[in-house]
């Protein structure tokens, strides 16, 4: 899918909000503890792939 961008994408977890404006409270802060782990787990998997990412580079291999 995003070959012709040349993109290294975060595949898992796939993040889709449904209803998002009703996960937030007054003060617009997210409030919806399954959300916020779902989130925090995309993070998680975005710092484990540019890690990944950055030894494959220092090792001389390209990831690209």
């Amino acid at each position: 899918m995003f070959v012709f961008l040349n993109v290294l994408a975060v595949n898992q977890p796939e993040v889709m909000i449904g209803n998002a404006a009703e996960h937030f409270d007054a003060q617009g802060k997210l409030a919806n503890e399954t959300t916020k782990d779902l989130i925090r787990q995309l993070l998680a998997n975005l710092v484990s792939w540019t890690r990944t990412l950055q030894q494959a580079k220092g090792s001389g291999d390209r990831a690209a």
